[in-house]
């Protein structure tokens, strides 16, 4: 009867520190309902966990297959034979991967460019015309001189000097009276038979009035001559001759015979 109630003091110890070890390791409260048996009481409720929120899916980049990687066949199903054809393709495809080359495949060959015409080149603006200068206008060209010849005839010879001939020059008027004058000086000598001989005659210009006259030398048998030649003269009557006042010229009047 001890060896009974013995074992079964042991057999409750057993129980109860198996319990205790159990409500150790999972922290639950042990109760004690008397008796033999021991109750467990239930764990409390855990608290309510917040559910998460699916993240948002991010989207998946492919790569680009490079564009001068060449196009691998898809692996061949080990469970089936390739046939002779598939595996040289295959070959060729290996071979070509490992000399960097295009596959069997002939590659599309570019198209040749085509020539671009250059555009015509612009034509370059015309430049702008150069403002015109106004240059002074060029002095009027001096009229031509006219030149007063004395008219010489057989038998009378007028030697005018140089200033006299000049002043005769300015004064193209003075041609025709010269030509009357020799003429009537000739006529007379004819008429008169003159011997040969000089007549000196001394000219005294003026500058608003006709040349005056005074005879230098005569020889008496030219005096005829003179008074003849005066007459004639008085018709012809002479322009304005005008020249530097008070300045004198001799002039010759020779005869010939």
């Amino acid at each position: 009867m001890a060896t009974a109630a013995g074992g079964y003091a042991a057999a409750q110890a057993m129980k109860r520190l198996t319990f205790a070890l159990f409500s150790g390791l999972f922290a639950l409260p042990l109760v004690a309902c008397g008796g033999d048996d021991v109750k467990v009481a239930p764990p409390p409720p855990l608290p309510a966990m917040p559910v998460p929120k699916p993240a948002a899916a991010e989207p998946v980049v492919v790569p680009e297959a490079a564009a001068d990687e060449p196009e691998r066949p898809a692996p061949a199903n080990p469970s089936r034979k390739l046939s002779k054809k598939e595996k040289a393709k295959l070959a060729r495809a290996e071979a070509a991967s490992k000399n960097g080359a295009t596959p069997a495949a002939k590659q599309a060959k570019p198209a040749p460019a085509k020539p671009t015409t250059p555009a015509p080149a612009a034509k370059p603006a015309a430049p702008a015309p150069a403002p015109v200068v106004a240059r002074p206008s060029a002095p009027a060209p001096a009229a031509a001189k006219s030149k007063v010849i004395i008219p010489r005839t057989a038998n009378v010879n007028v030697d005018v000097p140089a200033g006299l001939q000049a002043d005769l020059d300015k004064d193209p008027r003075m041609q025709p009276w010269v030509n009357q004058a020799v003429s009537v000086i000739d006529k007379c000598h004819t008429q008169q038979a003159a011997p040969a001989g000089t007549i000196e005659v001394l000219l005294t210009m003026h500058e608003s009035a006709r040349p005056t006259a005074d005879i230098k030398k005569l020889p008496g048998a030219l005096s005829q001559l003179v008074a003849c030649a005066t007459g004639g003269l008085m018709s012809k009557k002479m322009p304005l001759f005008t020249g530097k006042e008070g300045t004198r010229y001799t002039v010759k009047i020779n005869f010939n015979k």
